[in-house]
């Protein structure tokens, strides 16, 4: 098929799969999945006034005004990191997925990211944990606060009271505090690596504390096992330690829809 409308398993993924949680709400009792699986009106997502028509070249942190959430519980969705640990337990044996699917999955991420930059919104938490999935790969994105108390072990204070992702972060966004939409590019990198390995940890065998020394050593994440040179090369790309040299998510869009479409002429 020529087209990508024509081979994306959800091409429209609603575009309203970006939670917003209010700063001043305070979640209460056990946090589960259900939790985390909401949409919101995609005309209640607003940028601050002021906020640069140039997404792609705004570096600032652009943030939200208060909104009102609409969230719905959906049945039969999970948390895509849920998903990846269950399939390494499907009856005692990993269940792999196809590189097909994995880059169908990547590129309605991409798409809902391009939603967020659009409305000069930056996710600053992008990973599978920050993701959910249905039954058929359906993927959308969620926002970060719950996922805090789900998967507490990805975050860590280094040295005061924040609590951050240290291990999916860019280097400027570790050693200054800077986020934009290249920094949100940097963690799509290591999600796409979580996705070839079924959500594993990255750089499991690095203190916290060390990660913006050895990141600015040069030092990534290996190649995953059966992982394509063709993919392992867009996660790379992604991890430039320059910021200018780090793609968008419409030029990934377009590396990933090529691949995707030679992976079709197989099947």
């Amino acid at each position: 098929m020529d087209n990508w409308e024509e081979v994306t398993p959800y091409p429209a993924i609603s575009y309203v799969d970006f939670v917003s949680v209010d700063k001043d709400v305070t979640v209460c009792g056990e946090v589960t999945d259900a939790d985390i699986v909401a949409k919101v009106l995609s005309n209640n997502i607003q940028a601050e006034d002021g906020a640069s028509d140039d997404v792609e070249d705004n570096s600032s942190i652009v943030q939200k005004r208060p909104i009102l959430s609409v969230a719905e519980v959906m049945d039969h969705i999970q948390a895509l990191r849920r998903f990846f640990e269950s399939s390494n337990n499907v009856e005692g044996v990993a269940h792999t997925l196809t590189t097909q699917e994995v880059v169908g999955m990547a590129l309605q991420i991409i798409q809902g990211m391009q939603f967020l930059h659009k409305k000069h919104l930056l996710h600053r938490d992008l990973a599978t944990r920050n993701c959910v999935v249905d039954p058929e790969f359906h993927v959308r994105i969620t926002e970060q606060a719950l996922a805090r108390d789900l998967f507490p072990a990805d975050y860590h204070c280094l040295g005061d009271n924040f609590n951050r992702p240290v291990k999916w972060l860019a280097i400027e966004s570790l050693v200054h505090n800077t986020f934009s939409t290249v920094s949100d590019v940097w963690s799509y990198g290591v999600l796409l690596w979580e996705l070839t390995t079924l959500a594993q940890q990255p750089y499991v065998e690095i203190d916290p504390f060390e990660m913006a020394a050895y990141l600015r050593d040069g030092y990534r994440l290996s190649q995953p096992i059966n992982c394509p040179d063709e993919l392992f090369a867009v996660m790379a790309y992604c991890w430039a330690m320059s910021p200018d040299d780090r793609p968008t998510f419409s030029q990934l869009q377009i590396c990933l829809q090529d691949f995707y479409k030679q992976l079709t002429k197989y099947v």
